[in-house]
């Protein structure tokens, strides 16, 4: 019988900053081992650079409910620490998006179709903080 996760490639994060912001592109299977392993080492990296986070799951084929534990994981700390963490998805109906909406997640997160936007949300914040 063969292996589920057979055919999908291990979790690929890359990592880079957008003005300030720190986006988590990632790719491949977001589930429990050494995938989350990678990524939580990855987030803690951008953490010590900024706690405003985008996370980008576009890329992402398979997500656990480990990986949820682990998004929400980052949620609660870079909150907890003033910042905080949005999501990009693909916006058509795939696996992760199914699951983040079924989890009520995208009512947790704020949820972009691209990191362009995702980034662009927090410099809107920003505007309106000097605006005031």
């Amino acid at each position: 019988m063969g292996n589920m996760h057979e055919g999908i490639m291990p979790l690929m994060i890359r990592s880079h900053a957008v003005q300030g912001v720190q986006v988590l592109s990632c790719s491949g299977r977001f589930v429990l081992g050494p995938e989350l392993d990678a990524f939580e080492q990855k987030s803690q990296e951008a953490l010590r650079k900024g706690s405003q986070l985008v996370v980008d799951l576009s890329g992402v084929r398979m997500l656990d409910d480990h990986g949820i534990g682990a998004l929400t994981g980052l949620l609660k700390r870079t909150r907890r620490d003033g910042g905080d963490v949005r999501l990009v998805m693909r916006p058509d109906d795939n696996v992760v998006s199914r699951v983040l909406r079924l989890t009520r997640m995208v009512d947790v997160f704020r949820v972009f179709s691209n990191d362009m936007d995702a980034v662009g949300s927090y410099l809107e914040m920003f505007t309106r903080a000097l605006a005031v």
